[in-house]
């Protein structure tokens, strides 16, 4: 008899270990990882420059410009204060191999764009508002910079 106590009582705390393991694994996979928790810091930075972001597919480069498109880009985008009419027509501007070069024109640009993130891949102006594309790698000083970027292209009307 007394060689069954102790197994009886190892047993009863492993099965009580395992019922608390089997009832906390949901409750830890719904805490958001390392990389969720940097995009929800990165992205409220950005809301806090009143930087709109947005989940959405980037605009279509022509494949002569022989961009690939990454897996996880995000558009960063401020609003126009009012209509801009001579952005009719949305203009965009993609970076390949560290150049950027304005479509359709396949012209390099000549604005200064250096101070940007080397993730930021695609900028776009529009009638109601200016976008970048990019990967949101840098911290919170790249988002800076996105948005000192953003805030010169308002007063864009294309790239030259």
């Amino acid at each position: 008899m007394l060689l069954c106590e102790p197994v009886v009582t190892v047993v009863s705390i492993v099965l009580i270990l395992l019922i608390i393991a089997v009832a906390a694994a949901p409750l830890m996979s719904a805490l958001p990882s390392k990389v969720q928790r940097y995009e929800a810091r990165i992205r409220g930075h950005a809301s806090q420059c009143g930087i709109t972001i947005k989940l959405e597919p980037a605009p279509e480069i022509p494949a002569r410009f022989g961009y690939r498109a990454s897996a996880h880009i995000v558009a960063y985008k401020k609003r126009r204060p009012e209509s801009c009419l001579p952005c009719v027509e949305p203009k965009l501007a993609v970076r390949v191999d560290g150049v950027w070069a304005s479509i359709p024109l396949e012209q390099p640009i000549n604005q200064c764009f250096e101070e940007l993130p080397e993730g930021v891949q695609i900028m776009e102006l529009a009638e109601y508002y200016v976008s970048v594309y990019w990967n949101e790698k840098g911290g919170e000083d790249a988002v800076t910079s996105v948005d000192e970027t953003l805030t010169q292209m308002l007063a864009m009307s294309g790239f030259e």
